[in-house]
C-alpha cells in the first residue's frame, strides 16, 4: 500500500467554491491553481493508474485560503480513498470553533496550523495557535504545522507542550537535509514530531541519501510521504511517485513500506477503514 499524505485539489466549480487564488504570473508557485488544477476525481484517478492507494487532502491555502470547504466534501465523496486536512486562521479569534464546526465532518482528520507565510504570522507557540492546537488535541485530530526552518524553535516548544499529541511537520519544514540536518536537531526527542519527507525535500539531492539521513537521525516510524502535487507539478504524478519509490532503495522492505505507507495509517487510522 502507498499513501501520499500531502495533496491539494481545485474544483472546476467555481460558483460553489469560489477561488481565493490572487497570483496571476504563472512563475509565481503561489499560481499553481490556476495554472495546474486537478480535481479531486482526476487525482483519484491518477493515484489508482500509479498504485496510490490512499491520500490526505491537504487544505490548498494557495487555491481557497481558509475556506475548508472543497476539500471537505472531496473525502466525504470517496471516503474510502480520502481523508481531509484543513487549515483555521489562527489569528482569528473564532478559529476554535471554527475547528470545532469542521470536526463534524467524520473524515476531516487533521488541522494545518500554518507559521510562515508572511512575516507577521504568529509563531506557533503562540497563544494563538496554542488554542487552536488545544482543539485538535481534545478533538483527537492531527496537527500538521506549516513552519519554516527559522520558526522551529517556536514549533518545538509548542510540540514540547503537547507530548502525547501527534505533528506532522509538513515539507520537514523546508530545511535543506544536505547542509542544513542540525536545525531538525532539536526534534529528534520529541517522539510525537513527524517529518512530511515530501517532494520538495526530495527533489533537494538524491532522494534515497535524503532519507537515509532522516532515518538515521529520527528512525522511519517517524518519517511519512507526500508529493505535493499539483502545487509540485514540474513533473506528472507518476513521476512524484516513482521518486518516492525511489528514494526507498537502500531501505529494508519492511522500512519501505512504513515510509509509503505505515506510518501514515498510523496517524490516520481511518484510511485503513478504521474509526
Amino acid at each position: 500500500m502507498i499513501v501520499d499524505t500531502h495533496t491539494h485539489v481545485v474544483s472546476l466549480d467555481e460558483a460553489r467554491y469560489p477561488l481565493q487564488c490572487t497570483a496571476t504570473d504563472a512563475d509565481d508557485p503561489s499560481s499553481w491553481p490556476l495554472f495546474a488544477r486537478v480535481t479531486a476525481e482526476e487525482l483519484a484517478r491518477e493515484m489508482s493508474v500509479c498504485g496510490v492507494d490512499r491520500a490526505c487532502l491537504v487544505q490548498g491555502y494557495a487555491a481557497y485560503r481558509f475556506d475548508n470547504g472543497y476539500a471537505v466534501d472531496a473525502a466525504e465523496r470517496d471516503p474510502d480513498r480520502f481523508v481531509s486536512v484543513c487549515a483555521v486562521d489562527i489569528v482569528d479569534p473564532d478559529a476554535p470553533n471554527q475547528l470545532d464546526a469542521l470536526a463534524r465532518s467524520p473524515r476531516m482528520r487533521g488541522v494545518r496550523i500554518v507559521s510562515g507565510f508572511s512575516d507577521g504570522d504568529p509563531t506557533l507557540d503562540s497563544p494563538e495557535a496554542r488554542r487552536v492546537w488545544e482543539v485538535a488535541e481534545r478533538l483527537g485530530i492531527v496537527v500538521v504545522a506549516f513552519s519554516l526552518g527559522d520558526r522551529l524553535g517556536g514549533f518545538a516548544e509548542a510540540a514540547r507542550s503537547h507530548p502525547a499529541h501527534p505533528v506532522v511537520l509538513d515539507h520537514c519544514g523546508f530545511v535543506d537535509i544536505a547542509a542544513e540536518l542540525d536545525r531538525l536537531e532539536p526534534l529528534v526527542r520529541l517522539e510525537n514530531v513527524y517529518l512530511k519527507v515530501s517532494t520538495r525535500v526530495l527533489v533537494q539531492s538524491d532522494p534515497a541519501t535524503i532519507v537515509d539521513r532522516l532515518v538515521d537521525g529520527f528512525g522511519v516510524d517517524r518519517l511519512l510521504w507526500g508529493s505535493d502535487y499539483p502545487a509540485s507539478h514540474e513533473r506528472s504524478y507518476r513521476d512524484w511517485v516513482e521518486l518516492a519509490r525511489t528514494s526507498t532503495r537502500h531501505l529494508t522492505s519492511d522500512q519501505a513500506e512504513r515510509f509509503l505507507s505505515g506510518t501514515a495509517l498510523a496517524l490516520w487510522p481511518q484510511l485503513r477503514g478504521e474509526g
